[in-house]
């Protein structure tokens, strides 16, 4: 119900907003409980299109556009839908081209072990984390910074309101600090709205301990 129930609150709240672009989407989590002999790209092969529920509620509001990554100027093959393990594949991609630019911001630290090589960038106290290891699979906080750079950056948004299961706080905030330490966006704002997924049967459920947090530069 989860997914449901946030893409209808989020087409209501997109309808109270005055402005010229507005725009939904849906990520579908497509690395997670997935067995082994399940093939990760049949969803998109026989779900190319969204759902006759999504459509039908989408359709109701004339003022909002479905965006898709190929609207974005990426070939991928899953359809309408954003991909998680895409969004992941396409940070590692662009975190490599910013390498390759000089592009990376002036605290960035590049370190190689062997043929392995791995970036840092300081936190607000000052400590370092790994944002890249050539090593390493990106997890959901890099898939997070990739999601709001393709949305306020490639997608020129200038707001990014994100519905998301709370129990994903940990990596939504970091992906999100992320974005904003790699890139710096002006006038980009990011709304992370974290809500329960887990016996959530209607829309009151949803704000049961739900929480906002606002992101953009200083």
């Amino acid at each position: 119900a989860f997914p449901f129930l946030t893409w209808s609150l989020g087409l209501g709240l997109l309808r109270s907003i005055k402005c010229s672009r507005k725009a939904v989407f849906s990520v579908v989590n497509d690395w997670q409980y997935i067995p082994d002999t399940v093939e990760r790209g049949a969803f998109y092969r026989k779900y190319p299109m969204l759902f006759s529920s999504y459509v039908k509620s989408l359709k109701e509001h004339d003022d909002i556009a479905l965006l898709t990554q190929r609207e974005l100027g990426f070939k991928v093959q899953t359809g309408v839908w954003f991909s998680e393990v895409s969004l992941r594949n396409q940070y590692k991609r662009q975190f490599l081209k910013m390498i390759k630019k000089g592009s990376l911001p002036p605290l960035a630290e590049i370190a190689m072990n062997g043929n392995e090589m791995t970036c840092s960038l300081p936190d607000v106290i000052g400590s370092r984390r790994e944002v890249y290891c050539t090593g390493k699979r990106p997890t959901c906080t890099q898939e997070i910074a990739e999601l709001a750079r393709q949305i306020c950056l490639v997608g020129g948004f200038d707001a990014f309101v994100n519905f998301y299961p709370l129990v994903c706080k940990q990596y939504v905030q970091a992906g999100t600090d992320l974005f904003f330490d790699l890139y710096a966006p002006q006038n980009a704002m990011v709304i992370n709205i974290g809500m329960p997924s887990s016996d959530v049967d209607q829309s009151e459920d949803l704000f049961l301990n739900s929480e906002v947090t606002i992101h953009r530069n200083a």
